[in-house]
């Protein structure tokens, strides 16, 4: 603790080290007074009426919640949104649906291929099934579709080779069906 109380001591008795700290001290001083000031005239007035509004709104939300937990925590986060809102001067909006909609389409320009980004635009749109909830830990959204199969390449089981044509016989007779074979005589004991 000795050791470095003399170097402090030796600083504080320099006298440019004195004038130096006192301009950053001045500095500083004019800065934090200077920050409320422009924190003031840099944000607006929130409309305390609507604030009220979206509070009130949500608090009848958060009273049709069953369970007491849930509901004191959606109470708590009411107030919370309505007290930032009250700070900040800008009320939380309600997004329409079709911003919604507009916001779930533009997510899905995020796929790198066409295919996926198709069957998200569709899932955004409302095709498919949804599962689960955003209370049990989130909506699973599924959309089947079918794909058909590729042909399975030449020689592998089950492939054939494209069907051809017969040639036609060069120059030579016609070929004529073969002629009928008897039918077999069945045989009489002797």
């Amino acid at each position: 603790m000795h050791a470095l109380q003399i170097p402090l001591q030796n600083l504080l008795q320099n006298p440019m080290h004195r004038w130096r700290s006192r301009a950053g001290l001045i500095a500083a001083v004019a800065l934090c007074c200077s920050l409320p000031l422009a924190a003031q005239t840099t944000t607006p007035a929130p409309n305390k009426a609507a604030v009220e509004a979206n509070y009130q709104r949500d608090r009848a939300a958060c009273q049709a919640i069953t369970t007491p937990p849930d509901r004191s925590n959606c109470l708590r986060d009411a107030a919370a949104a309505r007290s930032q809102a009250l700070r900040s001067g800008a009320p939380r909006t309600v997004p329409s649906p079709e911003q919604l909609k507009q916001n779930a389409l533009k997510r899905c320009e995020e796929h790198p291929t066409t295919e996926g980004r198709e069957i998200c635009e569709r899932m955004a749109r409302g095709e498919g099934q949804a599962s689960g909830s955003v209370r049990g830990g989130g909506v699973i959204r599924e959309l089947e579709t079918t794909v058909p199969a590729p042909p399975p390449p030449l020689g592998t089981p089950g492939s054939l080779p494209p069907m051809q044509p017969m040639p036609a016989p060069a120059d030579g007779p016609a070929l004529l069906p073969p002629p009928p074979v008897p039918a077999p005589v069945p045989m009489q004991p002797r």
